[in-house]
């Protein structure tokens, strides 16, 4: 789970997760594709009370360096064709999907 560290901008943020996370170097024009959160999936109870996830879904371009997950907060990483992203990962992959075929806002 990603989050951008104090004095950091989201491009440097989503560059530094995937490179900590998945072991990958991308491109610095990130792409904000989808915000994504369901009460149903995404509300924790933490010791300042309730809180709701957002998910953020970037595009962005790999320009270096060899997939491999970091062994603590990923276990794999693989590449997908689109429309062929395996549907039993995480209840956010429909998230993913809807983000990768820019099917417009969805808010509900």
């Amino acid at each position: 789970m990603g989050r951008v560290e104090p004095g950091e901008s989201v491009t440097d943020a989503v560059r530094r997760e995937v490179r900590e996370e998945a072991g990958l170097v991308v491109a610095p024009d990130v792409e904000l594709t989808g915000v994504y959160t369901d009460p149903a999936t995404q509300l924790f109870d933490t010791s300042d009370g309730p809180m709701q996830y957002l998910a953020h879904v970037f595009r962005c371009a790999w320009v270096d360096g060899d997939p491999e997950p970091d062994g603590d907060e990923t276990t794999a990483v693989d590449f997908f064709e689109p429309g062929e992203y395996p549907t039993d990962l995480h209840p956010s992959d429909d998230w993913i999907a809807h983000a990768r075929h820019g099917d417009g806002v969805e808010v509900t």
